[in-house]
């Protein structure tokens, strides 16, 4: 939420696969755990800076793509200071060869697989 303030969110849709944590966040269910209550006192800090604040559950059955990147974020262990470029997965409505803009047809006499 706080990296959403700083790029100026106005409004924004927090989706969470904890069921507790997102009745929590609406006020649905109250903090009991005495570990979570500090996490959720900075909640109520940050939601009047927004415009618009919901959350919504999400089961994460339903929610595949982020159990992939969270399984594979826990698969990764990166040393201290290590600097990553930014992932960017789009999701396309054709096939990816349909997005191939040309394909090299120059016959220059070598084999497919020469330069491999």
């Amino acid at each position: 939420m706080e990296a959403a303030i700083a790029l100026g969110v106005e409004k924004l849709e927090v989706i969470g696969d904890s069921n507790l944590v997102v009745s929590q966040a609406n006020g649905d269910w109250k903090v009991r755990e005495e570990k979570l209550k500090p996490y959720h006192q900075d909640l109520e800090e940050l939601i009047p800076r927004f415009n618009k604040v919901t959350f919504t559950h999400v089961p994460r059955l339903k929610n595949q793509f982020a159990d992939a990147l969270a399984t594979l974020a826990s698969m990764i262990e990166l040393p201290i200071g290590v600097k990553l470029r930014s992932i960017v997965i789009k999701q396309r409505d054709f096939p990816a060869y349909e997005y191939i803009n040309a394909i090299d047809d120059v016959d220059d006499g070598l084999p497919w697989y020469h330069d491999i």
